[in-house]
């Protein structure tokens, strides 16, 4: 369980991160994903 919840925060991390620099590039686009 936690080893769950620790891959769980390693993939919103990296996610949260992927949306940050996708909506500096295309701010348009992240609100129709």
């Amino acid at each position: 369980m936690a080893a769950f919840f620790v891959l769980i925060l390693v993939i919103y991390t990296v996610f949260w991160h992927d949306v940050e620099k996708i909506e500096r590039v295309m701010p348009w686009q992240f609100y129709w994903v």
